[in-house]
């Protein structure tokens, strides 16, 4: 339970000082297991579609897989309450499951010292100082923190329990903890990164309500209300783009690390630790390949709506740098590819109109029909103000119903013949034709397979 209501704790005489109940220095003096390199890529792809599939439950994963995988009898998340007085525990999972949502105090518990002190700690016997841990049960007599951080400052901990005196940690099970406090950094900015996107949901209704209850009133009050607004929802971007960006970093050093070891493993011991091994090693690679190729595109994603340089430049030149950045692809499925004589200028940013080209191509591609070489044929239409740019295709199509779906982030189709990609691209070429001005939508009416329609404004 968390003290006192996420209060204070009585913190008598009697309690011992921190360092009696210290004992970090005994990780280095402990014999150390093998590192698990193999173990550590399954637990953080595991995480990473997770993360995808179900980011609300991604703690209780977390924790879950520390004590199935790694054998700790008792493992938890601390986070800080709103009012900073408190750590609470929204996943705990082992033996001490049933105190799930209780807690610490922020100035007297071992969550708090960890925090105060940016490091790990090794805690025997913890209620010899913190009195009222003794009201949990079982008893503790090992306790191992690790912090995890946002912006470079510790903010929460995972936090691993041995109930019994004969099992000890050891420098592997540190270096574990530290790659997964890094997975739980990136879990913090994507949990916030949710938070700033609800308040600034909620401020657009408000602010909407209040433009239409004060649709008559354009006085200075409400202007500069509407500016101030404005301001704050920039600031919101902004940090939201700055988080997506930690967020990537953060899983990428690990995974970067582990799929390293990895292949220096298959290199090293390829055929020499049975079909079994070599089978595990060649899944973990794959493994550290999605997580890659994830956050890559979550990078490119974020990137959409920062400022760009736009020139006015042919339309073509984009599709065909595209095309050449395709040729691999293109040629290995014997892809045909029609587009038009000519084609219109456009103002825009060159790279970013290029990586559109290149996903609804790549997309029409990757979902051919079985057995066939993919078709696609580019048109353009004048549409008044706009220039259409329609791609067809005589693949799978989509239904109906995914046609303003396949344009969300992480969605991925299962009805579809590949559903192993990130469910990104899309998503992202969305975001950068609504960064021009522009739009893309997709239509299944009108012939088989799909087509999607590219609109960017018209410059004369």
């Amino acid at each position: 339970m968390i003290a006192d209501s996420y209060g204070n704790t009585n913190t008598s005489s009697s309690c011992l000082d921190l360092d009696a109940v210290l004992c970090t220095e005994e990780l280095d003096q402990a014999p150390s297991k093998e590192p698990q390199y193999k173990l550590e890529a399954e637990m953080l792809s595991d995480l990473a579609v997770h993360l995808a599939e179900q980011p609300e439950s991604i703690l209780q994963a977390l924790t879950d897989l520390i004590v199935e995988r790694l054998g700790f009898q008792s493992a938890g998340v601390s986070l800080p309450t709103p009012d900073q007085k408190a750590f609470y525990w929204p996943a705990v999972s082992g033996i001490w499951e049933p105190n799930r949502h209780g807690g610490t105090p922020r100035d007297f518990g071992p969550c708090g010292d960890v925090i105060d002190r940016k490091t790990h700690l090794l805690f025997k016997q913890p209620a010899r100082r913190y009195k009222y841990i003794n009201e949990m049960d079982p008893p503790i007599y090992w306790c191992l923190l690790v912090p995890f951080y946002h912006y470079d400052e510790p903010v929460g901990t995972i936090w691993v329990l041995i109930h019994d005196e004969e099992t000890q940690f050891d420098k592997e099970d540190l270096r574990l903890l530290k790659s997964l406090s890094k997975f739980a950094s990136a879990v913090y900015a994507h949990q916030r990164t949710q938070e700033i996107a609800m308040h600034a949901e909620i401020e657009l209704s408000r602010l909407k309500s209040e433009l239409k209850t004060f649709s008559e009133n354009t006085g200075e009050d409400l202007e500069s209300r509407l500016e101030s607004v404005a301001v704050d929802l920039l600031k919101s971007d902004e940090e939201l783009r700055s988080v997506s960006f930690l967020l990537t970093q953060q899983i990428q050093e690990p995974a970067k690390i582990v799929s390293s070891y990895l292949k220096l493993l298959a290199v090293r011991y390829k055929d020499r630790l049975g079909p079994d091994a070599d089978e595990f090693i060649d899944k973990c690679l794959a493994g550290c390949a999605s997580i890659t190729r994830m956050l890559d595109d979550l990078w490119h994603y974020t990137r959409a709506t920062t400022p760009a340089e736009m020139t006015f430049i042919n339309s073509a030149t984009s599709l065909n740098e595209a095309l050449t950045e395709l040729d691999e692809v293109i040629k290995s499925t014997e892809a045909v590819i029609r587009k038009p004589d000519t084609m219109p200028n456009v103002f825009s940013n060159n790279e970013r109109l290029t990586y559109v080209w290149k996903a609804v191509i790549e997309n029409a591609i990757k979902y051919r029909r079985s057995g066939t070489k993919p078709s696609i044929e580019i048109s353009i239409r004048d549409d008044d103000d706009d220039w259409l740019f329609i791609v067809n295709d005589e693949g799978v199509g989509i239904d109906i119903m995914d046609t303003k779906t396949i344009f969300k982030p992480f969605t991925r189709l299962n009805s579809r013949p590949d559903s192993t990609g990130s469910g990104m691209s899309l998503a992202t070429v969305r975001r950068i034709l609504e960064a021009h001005g522009g739009s893309i939508s997709a239509d299944t009416s009108t012939r088989t397979g799909a087509e999607f329609v590219i609109r960017l404004p018209r410059v004369d």
